[in-house]
């Protein structure tokens, strides 16, 4: 809009009297007033809102009249444009503040553009424009969380303290005179007691047997499998 403005001055003036350098503030300044006010125009050409106090600028723009007007501040803060919660120039409005402000939350993106804006539903229409951002997707969706499997029989069947079990070692520990041990965790399937141990270096010779004996083989009613390849 602002280089269609450009063009329109320009082919009224003489060529060594026309413009061809970047937009100014000016100019910029202009072009979103005309956009802003065929907004509202299409939005509240029948109906003005009139569950809020506002009233028409000089520039033909429907501003807010806030509780803030006797503050010593800008008049866009103190009088803010009234925008609607639908429209697409809103969605790119907003989208444009969030990405200039390195992709805000939703309450600074609010706070700030309530510095210039008063958007109907602003908090609902910020968080719609905020969840179709790319960038911001990557870090707020969620994974993919993969369904449970069923718990095996031994796990849930009625059984008694270390009836069903799962063993793991820790170690070697090195004690005087050349002597490792290793310290052998039990713990019950069921009701997650546990159960320490100390085995001496006799384990490297049959392992699995070492740690079944002498422990809570008249309570376990199977050895697991993963305990015959103990190392």
């Amino acid at each position: 809009m602002g280089w269609i403005l450009r063009f329109i001055n320009n082919i009224k003036k003489r060529v060594n009297e026309r413009t061809f350098c970047n937009l100014n503030v000016e100019e910029c300044d202009k072009a979103e007033k005309i956009i802003l006010r065929k907004v509202q125009r299409e939005c509240f050409e029948k109906n003005r809102n009139l569950s809020m106090q506002t009233y028409l600028d000089p520039d033909d723009l429907l501003r807010v009249k806030t509780r803030i007007i006797q503050r010593k501040d800008q008049e866009s803060f103190r009088y803010p444009i009234l925008l609607p919660s639908k429209h697409h120039i809103v969605d790119k409005l907003i989208f444009d503040k969030h990405v200039e402000l390195c992709h805000a939350g939703i309450q600074v993106l609010m706070s700030t553009l309530r510095e210039e804006y008063w958007i109907i539903k602003s908090r609902k229409t910020i968080r719609q424009v905020i969840r179709n951002c790319l960038r911001c997707k990557r870090f707020s969706i969620h994974p993919l969380q993969s369904i449970s499997a069923p718990l095996p029989e031994d796990r849930i069947r009625e059984a008694q303290v270390f009836e069903v079990i799962g063993v793991d070692l820790c170690g070697p520990l090195f004690l005087k005179e050349n002597k490792k041990c290793w310290i052998v965790l039990f713990t019950c399937a069921i009701f997650r007691a546990v159960h320490l141990e100390l085995k001496l270096d006799k384990m490297k010779e049959k392992p699995g047997a070492t740690i079944y004996e002498n422990s809570l083989s008249s309570r376990c009613s199977r050895l697991p499998e993963a305990c015959t390849r103990v190392k």
